[in-house]
């Protein structure tokens, strides 16, 4: 599949998420100690349950070890995005800087 489809292919999935209200943008997902119940409570406030994808611009060795012992919780960079985690989640966290280069990655057309 060109990159062409596969950009059209997230964009549309996405699209049916958001709609579906799977999708929600927050600040900023900080976690400096790198500690999983400072996550856990996060996404709890947030009401992210079952199965997560939590889109940050640049992933961070701290985020990734606070996420590595939640169950059904992954942390995706921005332009990493796939139709294969979207459709699967169930609930979609962004932070405002991925969402801004998400939008920029899947607005460019492939040529």
């Amino acid at each position: 599949m060109n990159t062409k489809a596969k950009r059209l292919a997230t964009r549309q999935a996405l699209s049916v998420a958001a709609a579906a209200n799977k999708v929600t943008v927050i600040e900023d997902v900080v976690s400096k100690a790198g500690k999983t119940s400072e996550l856990a409570k996060l996404l709890a406030k947030i009401g992210a349950e079952r199965n997560v994808v939590i889109v940050v611009e640049n992933k961070t060795p701290e985020l990734t070890r606070a996420a590595q012992n939640l169950q059904n919780v992954k942390v995706v960079s921005a332009t990493y995005v796939n139709v294969f985690d979207v459709l699967n989640a169930d609930c979609m966290v962004f932070t405002q800087a991925a969402l801004k280069a998400t939008t920029e990655w899947l607005g460019k057309e492939a040529k």
